[in-house]
């Protein structure tokens, strides 16, 4: 099985397992904590969709951010705040010899559902069309992990692709 290292999120892990190229931004603990129990999330960004579900339990929502998160890459000027309606997240970070710059905004109850919209800017461009990516992950919760589904198992087209906090 394939291992997902740091920190995934809801954010980052349903968008890169789509293959849309969004900035992955470093996260501390601040921010909303989603419930546990199944998650199913539909992403769309370049022009691409993909849907996957993810597997909850306690320990793995409390370290689970709805912000993506850089796997370790060097990022500064990192902020979320709260807003009347959720919350805002703003990083910059240098990856690979770009400096790329992220706005998300998180909205929602965090328990039963949110939504994700994420622009980044990437400087230099690598191509006209990635300069600036937006992409959006809707999330819902579904109950309980189905049988047969461990703690942090991230399913795309009925398969484990990955492992969240392991």
């Amino acid at each position: 099985m394939n291992r997902l290292k740091g920190r995934i999120v809801l954010a980052a892990v349903p968008i890169a397992a789509a293959g849309l190229a969004t900035t992955a931004l470093a996260l501390g603990a601040a921010g909303p904590t989603v419930r546990a129990g199944w998650w199913e999330m539909n992403l769309t960004g370049g022009g691409q969709g993909q849907a996957l579900q993810m597997c909850l339990d306690d320990a793995t929502a409390k370290t689970t951010s709805v912000f993506p998160n850089s796997g370790g890459a060097p990022c500064a000027n990192q902020s979320v705040r709260e807003t009347a309606t959720g919350y805002d997240f703003t990083s910059t970070c240098n990856i690979g010899g770009q400096v790329i710059m992220t706005t998300a905004t998180a909205t929602g109850d965090f328990q039963t559902s949110y939504k994700v919209e994420v622009t980044s800017r990437r400087t230099p461009a690598p191509t006209p069309t990635l300069g600036e990516t937006h992409s959006t992950m809707e999330a819902k919760w579904s109950g309980a992990c189905p049988s047969g589904r461990a703690a942090g198992d991230i399913v795309v087209n009925g398969k484990v692709v990955g492992h969240e906090g392991k």
